[in-house]
């Protein structure tokens, strides 16, 4: 009984493998790369942008997407974006900002199906609060 138990298992468990390792996860690192010298800026922006494959970005004007939807509640901001469901032909990247700096941090965004922002303590002003976090994260 015992061993059937953990064959079962085991069967169960190498089915599961493949479907985790296929997972796919992006988050914009809340600071800058320490290599970039800017004593760990905070993450102050984010772009998701989209161009038919293997096509070079424009970097003066960048292929950005509005997100899907956006709202406010209990003074957060979120922003949602689908992605990857417009055929094979297209490529992803997220692109993170950091504040003092123009460098940006682009990762590719193949494979992913949603992309979702927070920033804590946001004003509709604009005007930054010293408290706010901007968070971004894709699965």
């Amino acid at each position: 009984m015992i061993r059937r138990n953990l064959i079962t298992l085991l069967g169960s468990a190498m089915v599961a493998w493949p479907l985790m390792a296929q997972a796919h996860a992006i988050d914009c690192p809340a600071t800058a790369p320490a290599t970039w010298g800017v004593g760990g800026a905070k993450l102050s922006g984010v772009e998701i942008l989209s161009q038919p494959k293997g096509e070079k970005i424009d970097e003066a004007a960048p292929p950005s997407l509005m997100p899907d939807e956006t709202k406010i509640a209990d003074g957060t901001l979120r922003q949602y974006w689908t992605m990857n469901d417009t055929g094979a032909g297209w490529d992803f990247f997220v692109d993170c900002h950091y504040a003092g700096t123009t460098r940006i941090l682009r990762i590719e965004a193949d494979g992913v199906k949603r992309c979702d922002r927070a920033i804590t303590h946001y004003r509709k002003s604009g005007d930054p609060d010293p408290r706010s976090v901007d968070r971004l994260s894709c699965d």
